[in-house]
């Protein structure tokens, strides 16, 4: 019986003409922060239980709603031209 197989293939970075080997790196280093494998790799390493990362997700939600009010809150202030400046 025949079945589609998918293959992961990793992150492949490809020499380019007259590149060094350090800007190589510097490129397969941006790809794996992109790709997120560090920060997955990072949060399965250790097993927390089900009611601390449903803190934790929590947390970073409340984290993230305000630091868009922060932003959006200067933003106005901004755009109302009640911004010091400097003489």
């Amino acid at each position: 019986m025949y079945y589609n197989k998918v293959y992961e293939v990793g992150i492949c970075i490809v020499k380019r003409d007259g590149e060094d080997i350090e800007s190589m790196i510097k490129r397969f280093k941006k790809k794996v922060n992109k790709s997120g494998i560090l920060k997955d790799l990072k949060r399965k390493s250790q097993f927390d239980k089900p009611s601390i990362a449903r803190r934790k997700k929590e947390n970073e939600a409340r984290r993230r709603l305000e630091r868009e009010k922060r932003k959006e809150y200067f933003k106005q202030k901004t755009t109302k031209g009640e911004r010091n400046e400097k003489d």
